[in-house]
């Protein structure tokens, strides 16, 4: 299985190594994937290479640390959570690599490839409640938009419309997200530098996203296309 378009920008294998030095990222192991077809999984085969994949990732595990955080070079499947990114023990890593195929199968038309892998140190949080049927966790996040060194726009990272129509863990959801989506001056000070210093090392018009972790630090989490990006309804400042 050769890589399919890897210079494509979208990829975390791409712009992950660009990111300048002085911001704050998950410890990554980045794990390209040259076996057959993964997609057999789907249909209950067991691809030529997979269970070296398997190995790779476990090793990957055992040096960063379990619960792992496991993606593929283009998404994490985060809203079903426990089934997909979030690892907890060696054991899980096989199911949930077959579960994050069939989210890539999913995700676009013409599916996602599943080429390269991403293992990630868990970045510790808090929580502002679980949502979804993965029971993910609703933690502080912004996305923010740059062309080059220059920020466009900003916005928390979950509008509440996306909590209206799915599980969550907490009658209160609404109150705490409004909390944790207050942008303080100085809070969008230090993101809008740092989103800068990002831009201006990669080039381009992108989405960056921040994580804030359980001691208030922001780490860069992930990076995509500013024109494929979500933004918030009424922005003005969408990068066509």
């Amino acid at each position: 299985m050769n890589r399919e378009n890897p210079e494509n920008r979208s990829r975390l294998s791409w712009w992950f190594p660009c990111i300048p030095t002085g911001i704050l990222v998950p410890e990554t192991i980045i794990i390209p994937y040259t076996g057959d077809d993964l997609t057999h999984l789907l249909d209950g085969q067991t691809p030529k290479g997979f269970v070296g994949l398997v190995v790779k990732i476990t090793e990957a595990g055992n040096k960063l640390g379990w619960p792992l955080f496991l993606r593929t070079d283009y998404l994490s499947g985060k809203h079903n959570w426990k089934k997909t990114c979030y690892i907890p023990v060696p054991g899980d890593v096989p199911s949930h690599v077959a579960r994050l195929v069939e989210e890539s199968v999913m995700a676009d038309i013409m599916g996602f490839p599943t080429d390269c892998w991403i293992a990630r140190k868990l970045i510790p949080t808090k929580p502002a409640f679980h949502a979804f049927y993965g029971d993910m966790p609703i933690v502080k996040e912004r996305r923010y938009f740059v062309q080059d060194d220059q920020v466009v726009c900003h916005h928390p990272y979950w509008p509440s419309e996306v909590f209206y129509d799915t599980k969550v863990s907490t009658q209160i959801w609404f109150d705490n997200l409004c909390y944790m989506n207050v942008e303080p001056p100085y809070e969008v000070d230090w993101l809008s530098e740092l989103s800068r210093k990002v831009g201006k090392a990669i080039g381009g018009a992108w989405s960056i996203d921040w994580l804030q972790d359980e001691n208030y630090k922001w780490h860069l989490i992930d990076m995509a296309d500013a024109a494929q990006s979500y933004h918030w309804p009424g922005c003005e400042s969408k990068i066509i």
